[in-house]
């Protein structure tokens, strides 16, 4: 049997102190910032101590403790030819509070760590909790070889969160009371999110009596949640046992990371062949007997970089002897239908436009021209008026902006955009036929009041062009690859779900999720939410602080 019977509490009460012979083993290159190869040297990080506590181990044992943080540490050990624990290096947290309040706290006490280490030496990695000093330990294993806890055999099982524990109960030499859980499929090397409360609520519900010297469990204060390694022999050879996280913390379990949104394209056109099928929405002018002609047309090399780009041509001329004497516009516009996949979204938050436009032909100084984009979603002849033989429109997103003589990038999320106020009750007839969308229609419009040619001059190559248009629909990605506890924070990581698309992703939370984007191609370290998704492989990415 192979298990720690006291702990660094018990110190002052040993009279004897192993004589050990040290010598500083080197783990790699990183700088830590430290280190110690005492007996029972130890590293403080804020209320957290990380130490050796070689207690003990046999003559000639050497072990050397390396720590960054609590959250980052490594040991390396050799000890030989042990029976017994001969170390249990490990990180404390102090929580000094009783049972009770933890148990009834709205926010119950977890746990989430990651470990790496070699499985082929007589050892145990696991929880030690002390409670009243020493009076009661609590024990959860996590990994084993070749060892076995205080008890000889399981006096009972539990399931708790899912996991199945033999449990063991009983007291070692001169040790103080101990409760074991071993989980029955053993290796629980990395966890996220591990409620310690649950555990300690069952020994609470049972009413442990502490073994056969009967203590009772009487509302015990927790001293502190401890992590290690009980090192009892690595048969002649060095071992290296690296914590890369662990943290202990106030949580909920019920508040999850939530998924990053990802864009959904449903439209999406460059121009670079032709302009698309349904394409064209010409000029319009608002009285009613306008005289202008215009020409929709591809203009294969004056695109953005010099790729095409969908260009709309007014013929101003006519105008020059009588101007029209109300407000006029002229736009063009392209036409999705049907739409490659159903809508899922009602909210317009959910829907999002990103284009580059120009226009080109303005009056000498003219440089700005107020325009204003529209989209607009349709559902199928018949769906809201049975007579109606034409789609109808449900839903019509409007926003303004300036154009200008020179190619500029546009975005506009629903946030960022009107509800049209010509279709009465848009939002109610949007929530209830989201689902019946089979059309969208988006239209860039130059407008000017009364006379748009003002702006432009009565001639003839009056242009408004658009180009790498894209239409997309704001869905739930993938739910987080892993989440470590930091400090009381969170590292969440998640995978883009199409690395053939690129794009935007952000986040989306309650509470707001704050902190930079890190090792995600062309994201800075201080990226807002949403940021650029690089084309390429499967990318990673992740958030620092998140806490619910």
């Amino acid at each position: 049997m192979c298990h720690k019977n006291t702990s660094i509490f018990d110190l002052l009460r040993h009279s004897m102190w192993i004589l050990a012979s040290l010598t500083l083993f080197v783990p790699g290159a990183f700088a830590w910032n430290c280190t110690t190869c005492d007996q029972f040297g130890t590293c403080d990080d804020g209320s957290w101590i990380i130490t050796q506590d070689v207690w003990g181990a046999a003559t000639n044992w050497q072990q050397c403790l390396y720590t960054d943080s609590h959250s980052h540490w490594q040991v390396v050990a050799n000890l030989k030819g042990q029976t017994w624990v001969g170390s249990y290096p490990h990180a404390s947290y102090p929580i000094g509070e009783a049972l009770t309040n933890v148990l009834n706290s709205s926010t119950p006490l977890m746990a989430a760590w990651s470990a790496t280490y070699a499985a082929t030496n007589k050892f145990d990695f696991a929880y030690d909790i002390w409670l009243n000093n020493t009076t009661y330990e609590v024990m959860i294993w996590l990994n084993w070889k070749n060892t076995a806890p205080i008890g000889g055999n399981p006096f009972t099982n539990a399931t708790i969160d899912g996991i199945t524990y033999n449990v063991y109960e009983g007291a070692g030499g001169s040790g103080p009371y101990c409760i074991s859980f071993l989980p029955q499929n053993g290796m629980m090397d990395a966890a996220t999110n591990f409620n310690l409360c649950d555990v300690l609520g069952w020994i609470n519900n049972l009413k442990w009596s502490g073994g056969p010297g009967s203590y009772f469990w009487q509302n015990p204060t927790i001293e502190s949640v401890q992590l290690g390694w009980e090192i009892c022999d690595t048969y002649g050879g060095s071992a290296t046992y690296t914590m890369n996280s662990f943290d202990v913390y106030y949580g909920s379990t019920n508040s999850t990371p939530p998924p990053p949104t990802v864009e959904k394209p449903f439209w999406q056109a460059s121009f670079d062949n032709a302009f698309p099928d349904h394409g064209g929405y010409g000029f319009s002018d608002r009285d009613g007997s306008p005289a202008a002609s215009a020409s929709l047309s591809t203009n294969l090399t004056g695109g953005v970089g010099g790729s095409a780009s969908l260009e709309y041509t007014i013929n101003f001329s006519a105008w020059s002897n009588s101007p029209p004497v109300s407000y006029s516009g002229f736009g063009l516009g392209a036409e999705e239908s049907p739409l490659p996949y159903p809508l899922t979204s009602s909210s317009q938050a959910s829907y999002r436009i990103y284009f580059s436009a120009k226009v080109g032909g303005t009056s000498a100084g003219v440089t700005n021209v107020p325009g204003a984009v529209d989209l607009t979603f349709f559902v199928p002849a018949g769906t809201l008026t049975p007579a109606n033989t034409s789609p109808s429109a449900v839903f019509d997103l409007n926003a303004s902006l300036v154009l200008t003589t020179n190619w500029q990038a546009y975005e506009f999320d629903g946030t960022a955009m009107q509800v049209a106020s010509y279709i009465s009750g848009a939002q109610t007839l949007f929530n209830q036929h989201v689902s019946q969308v089979n059309q969208m229609e988006l239209q860039l419009t130059v407008e000017g009041s009364p006379n748009v040619a003002t702006l432009f001059g009565y001639d003839s190559d009056n242009t408004v062009e658009i180009d790498n248009l894209k239409v997309v629909e704001l869905v739930p990605g993938l739910p987080p690859l892993t989440v470590t506890r930091i400090n009381g924070q969170a590292q969440i990581v998640w995978e883009d779900p199409d690395s053939t698309i690129g794009g935007m992703a952000g986040l989306q939370c309650a509470t707001d999720v704050t902190g930079p984007y890190l090792d995600v191609t062309g994201a800075s370290s201080a990226a807002a939410s949403p940021y650029a998704m690089p084309l390429g492989n499967r990318q990673q990415f992740f958030r620092t602080t998140w806490v619910p």
